[in-house]
């Protein structure tokens, strides 16, 4: 297993409307230019983060019996998925996105078991720290301001010790200023994680795989545990790839969202 670089979208939701064959050729076709952009190797490993939050996107992807893309080999948290057509693969990681008590997310990569929402913060970082997974704190519009902000900071600088990590989206639009957790944690020299983020709208899963981050030092064969050994060891920056929103795309998901939260599907992913 010869060591290289990884291409990983590291915050990605199945939604249920999202068709899993549609979603995962979107991610091979958006990872695929990225590796081609950044002139890597076309065996450089693909991985998806997947963060549930009730889509049942790990046990769907399990479930499946027909389509293009099959599933060649499940251990622990890894799912390895195959095209028929071409052969080519891509890895899946299982997780959790929990909503806290005070309205906020936490993001479990690796974990094993879901965890109950509507705790407080510390409760559910603790709880995702227990289970050894790579635990973030993902930004999000709205949430990191007034004494919610205050809530992440003191988080963030309780359990980074302990590998707690934040995550940016390729949700947020280019004209918002970088958030001053995240600039904060990048001056620290701690690393930010980014994945695509895609809402829980039907034309969103073309955006799976557009966002996200190399690592640099994993062979080929990697699962999660060799990804997550790596991870600990990270400092700086890795390189990010993907652009952030334009205003208009930025404000019409913003209003669909603030719609759908009202009158739609409860409180959104």
């Amino acid at each position: 297993m010869v060591d290289g670089a990884a291409l990983i979208d590291g915050h990605v939701h199945l939604h249920g409307c999202f068709e899993l064959d549609g979603a995962l050729d979107a991610a091979a076709e958006n990872l695929g230019k990225a590796r081609e952009r950044l002139d890597l190797p076309s065996e450089t490993p693909l991985f998806l983060w997947l963060v549930e939050a009730g889509e049942r996107g790990a046990e769907r992807l399990l479930e499946k019996a027909r389509g293009s893309w099959s599933v060649v080999e499940s251990s622990g948290v890894s799912l390895r998925l195959a095209r028929s057509s071409d052969g080519h693969r891509i890895t899946a990681i299982r997780g959790n996105q929990v909503r806290t008590a005070e309205d906020l997310e936490v993001l479990a990569v690796g974990s094993r078991e879901h965890v109950a929402g509507d705790l407080p913060l510390a409760a559910t970082i603790e709880a995702c720290l227990d289970q050894e997974a790579l635990v973030m704190l993902p930004w999000g519009f709205g949430k990191w301001t007034g004494s919610r902000a205050r809530a992440v900071s003191k988080a963030f600088e309780r359990y980074s010790p302990r590998g707690l990590r934040l995550a940016d989206t390729g949700a947020r639009t280019r004209l918002l200023a970088t958030p001053p957790l995240l600039a904060r944690s990048s001056a620290a020299g701690l690393p930010v994680f980014a994945g695509s983020d895609p809402f829980p709208f039907a034309n969103q899963v073309s955006k799976i795989g557009k966002h996200g981050f190399v690592l640099e030092g994993v062979g080929s064969g990697a699962g999660w545990e060799d990804l997550h050994r790596i991870i600990r060891t990270v400092e700086g920056q890795p390189h990010r790839f993907g652009r952030p929103l334009g205003s208009i795309e930025f404000a019409r998901l913003q209003g669909k969202m603030q719609v759908r939260k009202r009158f739609g599907e409860g409180r959104g992913p």
